[in-house]
């Protein structure tokens, strides 16, 4: 987000806008400014600023010191309605900001990634991780129990009949009553039955033509042999 950008702004939200106002927003222009779907030469900056405005107001701490040096204390109301900042849910990192699985087809057929979460505060009493859809899954998760850090695996693979191209999706995480979102993308490639050459075709022909040939010469001899 270059330097004196409002988040608020970049985000269209109010000064006193929830978690839950703020991560929807950050879905909704993150699925509209992606640069796979955007071609707009300024697609993919807007995308970056989305996910800098987003990285800054979903942390309590950081939202609260970037409005006392603005001079507008609207995440300090907010943050005392929601009870963030005095949660186990303050101070949450996902990493990486968007996962990319790249071709999946025939000969990559499933692609792995890893999305870690780590928090600052009080331990989350609860953490959930979406389950995924048609093409991605959540194959597993681990929490440390020695630091605030929870990692999920993510596995893209493509399932019988799904049209080739582009898909998106997003993977979203929940501590208690905050939650997180990782953007999704991958690309698809229809699975092509193989051909049979003409050639291949020909071969097959010219053998079974071959073969019916000899077969009636041997009848022919036989019944020769039988009449003499």
């Amino acid at each position: 987000m270059a330097l004196g950008l409002d988040p608020y702004a970049v985000l269209g939200l109010p000064r006193d806008a929830t978690a839950a106002q703020i991560a929807q927003a950050r879905r909704r222009l993150s699925r509209q400014y992606h640069p796979d779907v955007n071609s707009a030469p300024d697609a993919a900056a807007r995308f970056d600023e989305i996910q800098r405005a987003f990285s800054l107001l979903s942390e309590p701490a950081a939202r609260a010191e970037y409005d006392r040096a603005s001079g507008r204390p609207g995440a300090a109301r907010a943050a005392r309605e929601s009870g963030a900042g005095t949660g186990p849910a303050h101070g949450i990192a996902v990493q990486p900001a968007s996962v990319d699985f790249g071709h999946l087809g025939p000969s990559r057929p499933a692609a792995d990634a890893t999305v870690t979460v780590s928090w600052t505060g009080v331990r989350p009493s609860r953490i959930t991780g979406d389950q995924g859809t048609e093409w991605w899954t959540t194959v597993g998760s681990a929490v440390s129990a020695s630091s605030s850090v929870v990692l999920f695996h993510l596995r893209a693979r493509a399932p019988a009949g799904l049209p080739a191209g582009q898909r998106h999706g997003q993977f979203t995480v929940t501590l208690d009553g905050t939650q997180v979102t990782v953007p999704l993308t991958a690309e698809f490639s229809s699975v092509v039955p193989p051909t049979v050459p003409d050639a291949v075709r020909h071969v097959r022909h010219t053998s079974w033509v071959d073969w019916l040939i000899v077969t009636a010469f041997v009848v022919i001899v036989l019944v020769t042999l039988a009449l003499h």
